[in-house]
């Protein structure tokens, strides 16, 4: 007997992707509701998106090849394992940058000090007064160095340097977005660390990270505050995607919240999720926040003052200089007799172990305290040059983002389907006041992109102005109001008849 949902199946893989109810059932020999059903089940097996064509018809498509939901892409199980290494490297590389360059400052300071009291010592060898005044700056100088390390040592293992609370800032343009309250020091409540300050020059500042699953809470919210109904030009407003992003979305909920996908009289097609609305609790409704209310942040090169940058890049160039002086003593032992001379005439027990030791034999020392510094800190410094140009790529495209989403919401909310080009930008203009001016080019680009999300069509009116017409859109968002008016849905779970017993 010949199985329906293979011969579909079959006809998919023959790169016949896109099916309506009447294509399956030419290809099954099956009835109109018989054939919806075998589709039904090959939309809840397989990655598909509804559609909708202008007289009406339903569409599955499937794709460019069938593919399981339950299955991962490639690319998806990249992104993870991506995501669980980078997540990992960056704990380890946060601590290791840290520990690295305060160890060597510590290291190379007490190099220096050391040399400069053999130097002292050998000035002053003929006065027992003057060595114990260099013995006594030896041990106050190593005495502090010990407190500063010893002081910042703790701090360095808070890897995680954020409260996880959020509060909002502005960017430079004027748009409002989240970022999260760094944790502070003991001393100073109301600034960053020092430590994170570091770990922020290097990798940048955190972003605010968004629950995996706020979008599902963010739909389901809005679901069961408006009568159980969404259309997918709905989800393009509370969420930033575009028009083929909406689509698996809306699908995806149609699958995950046992929703039916309906197309009305008009030929609107809308998610129906009675299930949704039926609730026995009276639980607190995820907040809703459209996707123009809220602006997406720009990349910081490194967040920090410019005082902060400047003490770090000091400590960071003290640490190189001291890899390539030590190096000059490894390719140069002209230097480091030098160096020699100085301690074999100071009687100093410190300067003659620790100096005597590391410039007798340099080349045995040179990775530790020569090569590794040099190429450490030279890199620590260089990475945030190299972040900077991908940064400026960055912002560029999320500046031209927030732009959308201002245009976006003057098309929402304009009672008008159609709008100039000067119309457009004089809305968007006065509604933020406090955030950029926008100019018709700006405009212009950007709605060249939203044309095809919205279904518009840009056309030339009488007096040769660009107009834009969004009919067929907001024809979909006035018929999904009018649904909601005249839908009276019953959300009564009614008396309990059935009661299990635990005990």
């Amino acid at each position: 007997m010949a199985n329906p949902e293979k011969e579909i199946i079959k006809s998919i893989n023959k790169n016949n992707t896109k099916l309506t109810v009447a294509d399956a059932s030419s290809i099954t020999g099956l009835g109109i509701e018989e054939s919806k059903s075998v589709l039904e089940i090959l939309f809840e097996k397989y990655r598909c998106n509804l559609k909708v064509t202008e007289n009406g018809d339903l569409i599955y498509d499937f794709g460019s090849k069938l593919f399981l939901r339950t299955k991962k892409t490639f690319k998806e199980r990249m992104a993870e394992i991506k995501a669980y290494l980078g997540g990992l490297l960056m704990i380890v590389f946060k601590i290791l940058i840290t520990v690295v360059l305060l160890i060597y400052f510590v290291i190379f300071t007490v190099i220096l000090i050391l040399i400069i009291i053999a130097a002292s010592s050998k000035n002053d060898s003929d006065s027992d007064s003057s060595s114990r005044r260099s013995g006594s700056g030896s041990s106050f100088g190593n005495f502090m160095i010990t407190q500063m390390f010893f002081s910042e040592l703790r701090s360095i293992f808070y890897w995680q340097t954020i409260t996880g609370n959020t509060v909002y800032s502005k960017d430079r343009y004027g748009y409002r977005h989240k970022v999260y309250q760094p944790r502070s020091t003991v001393m100073s409540k109301n600034k960053k660390s020092k430590v994170a300050s570091v770990y922020d020059f290097v990798f940048g500042p955190p972003r605010v990270e968004i629950h995996p699953l706020e979008n599902e809470k963010e739909a389901v919210s809005y679901i069961t505050q408006n009568k159980g109904v969404i259309t997918t030009n709905e989800l393009m407003g509370l969420a930033s995607w575009r028009k083929p992003e909406a689509e698996n979305f809306f699908s995806k909920l149609l699958l995950n919240f046992d929703g039916e996908g309906k197309i009305s009289e008009n030929g609107t097609l809308f998610g129906d999720f009675y299930t949704l609305i039926r609730k026995a609790g009276s639980q607190k409704n995820f907040p809703i926040t459209w996707y123009w209310d809220e602006y997406e942040p720009e990349y910081e090169i490194t967040g920090n003052s410019a005082g902060t940058n400047a003490a770090i890049i000091f400590f960071a160039l003290f640490n190189l200089v001291g890899g390539l002086l030590f190096l000059s003593t490894v390719i140069s032992p002209e230097a480091a007799s030098g160096i020699l001379y100085n301690v074999n005439n100071s009687d100093n027990f410190l300067v003659q172990s620790i100096l005597g030791t590391l410039f007798s034999n340099p080349q045995q020392f040179a990775f530790v305290l020569g090569w590794f510094p040099a190429f450490f800190f030279s890199s620590f410094l260089a990475y945030p040059l190299f972040r900077s140009f991908i940064i400026k790529k960055k912002n560029g495209k999320i500046h031209l983002e927030n732009i959308r989403k201002r245009l976006l919401k003057e098309i929402y909310l304009s009672n008008s389907d159609k709008l100039n080009l000067e119309e457009l930008t004089s809305l968007a203009n006065a509604r933020g006041e406090n955030e950029e001016k926008l100019n018709k080019e700006e405009v212009q680009k950007m709605m060249d992109d939203l044309i095809y999300d919205l279904e518009g069509e840009m056309i030339v009116d009488d007096q040769a102005q660009i107009l834009y017409d969004f009919s067929r859109f907001k024809i979909d968002l006035r018929e999904i109001e009018s649904l909601r008016k005249n839908r009276r849905p019953d959300n009564s779970l009614g008396d309990t008849m059935i009661e299990s017993n635990n005990e």
